[in-house]
């Protein structure tokens, strides 16, 4: 399965408590937090599409499983709501888009 990572920098790491509000507020189903250190797990679904996200332990990066529209809208979703600019990669690598200035999945897909 295809997937997409968000993460801020090298060496950065995510808040967990705000990542876990953003994703109560997408809503997400099935949220659940797994281990000591706290690992936040959840299911989303846009229209026919359904996604997993999850935040790392390491908090360095948060993983969105597939590239369809649930994924790329949670992507959108969660940088429209978190304080800092996140990168959004594939997981071949083949791009590197900043966040920040998309507001859309129409912006997004443009850049893909």
């Amino acid at each position: 399965m295809s997937f997409l990572l968000l993460y801020l920098g090298e060496g950065r790491t995510f808040d967990a408590d705000h990542i876990r509000r953003l994703l109560t507020e997408l809503p997400c189903e099935y949220l659940r937090e797994a281990g000591g250190e706290k690992t936040i797990h959840c299911e989303y679904a846009l229209n026919d599409d359904v996604t997993t996200i999850r935040l790392a332990p390491d908090r360095e990066t948060v993983i969105i499983e597939g590239q369809g529209e649930a994924s790329l809208e949670a992507a959108v979703a969660i940088q429209k709501h978190y304080p800092e600019a996140i990168h959004l990669i594939d997981e071949g690598y083949a791009f590197d888009i900043n966040l920040w200035d998309i507001k859309t999945v129409h912006e997004l897909r443009r850049l893909l």
